[in-house]
């Protein structure tokens, strides 16, 4: 009887540890996980941020600053499975949990307002193939400017921005733009009515060029 109870002990002992070993070993694999997703984040965020580019994502160019927070979201979230694992305290477990609640409303907060200060977004695709992007947006609440991109896949290279701060008009949201393009030297011209009479007396046409080099 004595021998009985020992071996139930010592096979309640085992899957006690066999509980305890499988649980580690996902703990393994769940870091791993958030920690490629950690890199794959921080390596695009660098090419992005050197490459003067930005995430091209869900038919819109983001600003470069979303990402960041999302890469900052990550880590913290990878933080609170590591520290699960260790069986940390409450209060730890609280403090990272406002701080991920914190990044999250920062992450949802850039988002929006990327979102409402973007006037207007329209793609066009040039007589080569090139995907070209135009993004309308008022900055510090008064300032409006259009950045114009180069779509390859989900990346935006930016080619340079036409600066609306002394035009009438909203070129890109009023429709009141064109283009012309030099197939041959990948020359993209953008021509925009300002309807600005201070600019008009010293670009007596009324129309605003500017010209962008494809890559």
């Amino acid at each position: 009887m004595e021998n009985f109870e020992a071996v139930e002990a010592t096979s309640g002992e085992n899957k006690t540890e066999n509980k305890k070993n499988t649980k580690s070993k996902a703990g393994d694999v769940l870091d791993v996980i958030w920690l490629c997703i950690f890199l794959i984040i921080f390596g695009f965020w660098i090419y992005l941020d050197k490459t003067d580019s930005e995430p091209f994502l869900f038919g819109r160019v983001w600003n470069i600053r979303i990402l960041f927070t999302l890469l900052l979201f990550a880590n913290a979230i990878n933080k609170f499975f590591i520290l699960k694992k260790r069986s940390a305290g409450r209060k730890t477990f609280i403090t990272y949990g406002v701080l991920i609640t914190l990044i999250a409303c920062s992450f949802l907060y850039d988002v929006y307002s990327d979102i409402k200060n973007t006037t207007d977004m329209e793609q066009i695709t040039l007589s080569d193939g090139n995907e070209i992007i135009f993004k309308e947006y008022i900055e510090q609440k008064k300032y409006t400017y259009i950045d114009v991109y180069q779509a390859n896949g989900i990346i935006a290279k930016k080619l340079g921005y036409i600066d609306e701060i002394f035009f009438y008009n909203q070129c890109l949201l009023q429709d009141k733009y064109s283009y012309e393009y030099d197939k041959a030297g990948k020359k993209l011209t953008v021509i925009c009515e300002h309807g600005s009479a201070s600019l008009e007396e010293q670009y007596g046409t009324g129309f605003w060029k500017r010209e962008f080099t494809l890559e």
